[in-house]
């Protein structure tokens, strides 16, 4: 059985470790996670500065709106950080299983099942915190703009990784659902890639 871990507990020494060692969790879906989050906190620091300022009186409500939504949206990241570590944990175990076992084929399918969602997720709060570093281009502290597109850089390898992890496990789903999956996974992938892309440079 896996030993059950929080993310978002570690240090982050602890989870560099963790990740590069003979562990099967956390892995790239995990460092995707944490990635994102990390990116939408670089872009809320771009929020925070930017509140109060009088040049930027106009779009103090955005500002605020921005602050919010990215605080929320690298607390997501960071929980989904342990799901995927949790799922991909089970798909491995399943996947483990000698293949003579009766009921192998179903535990690895809902194994899969499970790994997909995770992954699926990060890219739906990644497209729209994407939107919402697109929105702060322009309309925050021009000092840190820097700051912005290293956000946006980030978030768009975070959702990219994301994608991966779906694809991943797409083979282990059946037919109807690997479909549905990819089509909704790209087209998040798509539309996280076109906010934040231009800014990302």
């Amino acid at each position: 059985m896996h030993e059950p871990f929080s993310i978002a507990n570690m240090t982050l020494q602890g989870f560099v470790d963790r990740l590069g060692s003979h562990s099967p969790a956390p892995g790239g879906g995990a460092a995707s996670a944490v990635g994102g989050a990390i990116a939408c906190a670089a872009a809320r620091m771009v929020a925070v500065y930017s509140l109060g300022k009088k040049s930027l009186a106009e779009h103090q409500p955005m500002l605020e709106s921005a602050d919010r939504r990215l605080h929320k949206a690298s607390a997501m990241f960071l929980a989904l950080a342990d799901e995927d570590a949790a799922a991909y944990a089970v798909l491995n175990e399943a996947m483990a299983l000698p293949k003579d076992t009766p009921d192998r084929a179903d535990r690895v399918q809902a194994g899969a099942h499970l790994a997909v969602a995770p992954p699926m997720a990060m890219l739906g709060v990644g497209a729209e915190a994407a939107g919402v570093i697109a929105g702060l281009d322009g309309r925050s502290n021009k000092y840190l703009r820097s700051d912005l597109c290293v956000a946006a850089a980030g978030l768009v390898g975070a959702c990219r990784g994301a994608a991966w992890n779906v694809r991943a496990n797409l083979s282990l789903l059946g037919e109807a659902d690997r479909s549905r999956v990819e089509s909704e996974a790209e087209s998040m992938l798509a539309r996280a890639i076109s906010l934040a892309e231009p800014l990302a440079g």
